[in-house]
């Protein structure tokens, strides 16, 4: 017993080393095969609180991200929707002009304006992904009827009717931020959409009366004027969603590489940390062995 009681503090001490050694070696390991400094919070704990705000942070700011995203792409649709209802209504209001001189007939000057309606409906029923984009917050609701038995017809001089409309007056707001909203959508009960659409239907109920047509004329020019201007805000609106989606995608990338500075492992560094205690293993193996091997006997 003299050999193993002189040498058992120093193999207690390299058994402990060993240990330790193996632990962090399996540790080492872990990080290498999964890429993260550990799987769980706890191993975390002087940094899980930050990790847990940050990763709130981001889920946050990803969702509002997304969010504009839909929006952006609604209001590009319904700027492309209004330069649509543009290009046809200016013929529209050269030949009102025209009939208006005596160059155009009421049947045709008649059939310009049906077909108008036709199309201007087809138009305010967009949808995008099952959406009507111009019903206010009603989107499963298809928001214009011309046949609606409520409205019309019109005769001069008229007033405002929005009967054929079947959504409502909500307009659509987004966080794209924190403390930043932005107002978007258009809804086809605006006065501008409704004075281009009575001097449509002003002249299809009487495309021959000289007052009807200046009153279409006059409705029709004031509201060109106005759906130019309701297009430029869209497309003002456009412009700061994409500001905000860009904005929010530079903080998801910091956010992203803060949480990775502080979740992932350099693999680079911890490689060479392994082959550190690879070899202080050997070698601690190595003396483990010999003083195990170790007998007073052999020195006496």
């Amino acid at each position: 017993m003299v050999d193993r009681i002189s040498s058992y503090s120093n193999s207690s001490k390299l058994i402990e080393n060993n240990l330790r050694l193996q632990s962090a070696y399996a540790d080492g390991q872990q990080q290498v095969s999964s890429g993260f400094k550990s799987d769980s919070y706890e191993a975390l704990s002087k940094d899980a609180n930050r990790i847990l705000s940050l990763e709130s942070d981001y889920a946050n700011l990803t969702a509002q991200t997304e969010n504009a995203e839909l929006a952006l792409e609604r209001s590009n649709v319904t700027f492309d929707t209004l330069g649509t209802m543009l290009d046809n209504a200016q013929p529209f209001l050269a030949t009102l002009n025209a009939a208006l001189s005596g160059t155009t007939t009421s049947a045709d000057l008649a059939n310009f304006a049906n077909a108008g309606l036709d199309q201007i409906e087809a138009l305010l029923n967009t949808q995008i992904a099952g959406r009507y984009i111009f019903a206010g917050s009603a989107t499963k609701t298809q928001p214009v009827d011309f046949a609606d038995p409520a409205f019309g017809p019109a005769t001069a001089p008229s007033v405002a009717d929005t009967d054929y409309y079947q959504g409502n007056d909500y307009v659509h707001t987004l966080e794209v931020g924190e403390g930043y909203n932005i107002d978007y959508g258009i809804t086809a009960n605006d006065p501008i959409i409704e004075q281009i659409v009575r001097a449509y239907d002003l002249i299809r109920n009487a495309p021959a009366d000289q007052a009807t047509m200046e009153e279409a004329f006059n409705l029709l020019e004031t509201g060109l004027d106005g759906l130019a201007e309701m297009r430029a805000s869209v497309a003002l609106r456009a412009q700061s969603l994409d500001t905000a989606i860009n904005n929010n995608l530079d903080d998801l990338n910091l956010l992203d590489n803060t949480l990775a500075s502080m979740k992932e492992v350099d693999l680079a560094e911890v490689t060479v940390r392994l082959q550190e205690i690879q070899a202080q293993l050997e070698a601690s193996y190595s003396l483990t062995a010999t003083l195990l091997r170790l007998n007073l006997a052999d020195y006496i």
